[in-house]
């Protein structure tokens, strides 16, 4: 869990359970959302986001409002997995 400070409001980044990842995994990927940082504390209450990274994979975020903003990262997605409709 990350606490951090955006336009005056509290925002606490964190990992679903189900996500078993290193320190050092979630250091980047904490890294990664921060720079979304002013877009994810202006979402509604209960959205859901998806931030694509350069390697392609992607990054499943619920954003819940409140005394402050709690960012849930609920799922990384490999490429790998996409399905495409054509």
């Amino acid at each position: 869990m990350l606490r951090h400070e955006v336009q005056g409001k509290e925002m606490i980044l964190r990992f679903a359970q189900r996500l078993l990842l290193n320190d050092s995994e979630k250091g980047q990927i904490y890294r990664k959302i921060l720079r979304f940082e002013d877009d994810l504390v202006t979402l509604e209450d209960g959205t859901a986001t998806i931030i694509q990274v350069e390697n392609g994979n992607q990054i499943v975020l619920e954003v819940n409002q409140g005394e402050l903003v709690v960012v849930t990262i609920q799922y990384i997605v490999s490429k790998d997995h996409f399905l495409e409709i054509i």
